[in-house]
C-alpha cells in the first residue's frame, strides 16, 4: 500500500473508504467502512477477499437485499475476470479462481459466461443491523499501477444516508441492545 493511499483513508473519517486490490483483497479500510461493511481481518487464505467472501460466506450476502444478489454476483465475477486477464499467468490469481470454482455451481456458471467489466461506479444497498438499510453511491478510483483501487461509499443526493452514517460513526462497531 502506498503511503498516499493510507493518508487518504485518514483524511476521510466520515466517508467509508476501502483500498482493495484488483483481485478483491481488502488491503485497508477506515473505521467507518469497517463499521458499515464489517472487518476483513482473517488468517484464512482468502478471508480478506470480497469475491471469496461473497461466494463462500452466506453471512456476507445477508448484508445485501436478496433481489440484488444476482447483480452483485455478476459484478464480482466480471471484475475478477478483468483482473485475471491483466495478470495472465499470475499464481495468486489462478489460485483464487481455482478455489472459487471449487465452491460450487454459481461461480462456475458465471465464470463460464466470460463477462469482463472493471467496476468504476455503482449504487448499492447495505442492510446494516444497527442503522438499517443504507443506499450508497460507490466510486472506484484506480491507483496509477492499476493493481489497487480506492473505493468511496458516499450518500446519494437527497437520501438520509449521511445522517445514518453519522449515527454509525457514533455507535461504531458496538452493539445496541433492545433497551438502548
Amino acid at each position: 500500500m502506498s503511503p498516499g493511499l493510507l493518508h487518504l483513508l485518514d483524511q476521510m473519517p466520515a466517508t467509508p473508504v476501502q483500498v482493495i486490490s484488483d483481485l478483491g483483497d481488502v488491503l485497508a479500510q477506515n473505521a467507518i467502512a469497517e463499521a458499515l461493511l464489517g472487518g476483513m481481518c482473517s488468517v484464512s487464505e482468502h478471508g480478506r477477499n470480497v469475491v471469496w467472501r461473497w461466494f463462500a460466506d452466506p453471512a456476507q450476502r445477508a448484508a445485501y437485499p436478496v433481489e440484488e444478489h444476482e447483480y452483485y454476483s455478476r459484478l464480482h465475477v466480471a471484475d475478477l475476470r478483468a483482473a485475471v486477464g491483466r495478470r495472465a499467468g499470475d499464481p495468486a490469481a489462478a489460485r483464487l479462481v481455482e478455489r472459487l470454482l471449487e465452491l460450487g455451481e454459481e461461480f462456475a456458471c458465471l465464470w463460464e459466461l466470460h463477462e469482463v467489466s472493471v467496476r468504476r461506479a455503482s449504487r448499492m444497498r447495505v442492510l446494516h443491523p444497527l442503522i438499517g438499510p443504507v443506499e450508497l453511491d460507490c466510486q472506484v478510483l484506480l491507483a496509477p499501477e492499476g493493481d489497487q483501487r480506492v473505493v468511496l461509499y458516499t450518500p446519494p443526493v437527497g437520501s438520509d444516508t449521511a445522517e445514518r452514517l453519522a449515527l454509525l460513526k457514533v455507535v461504531g462497531t458496538g452493539q445496541l441492545t433492545a433497551s438502548g
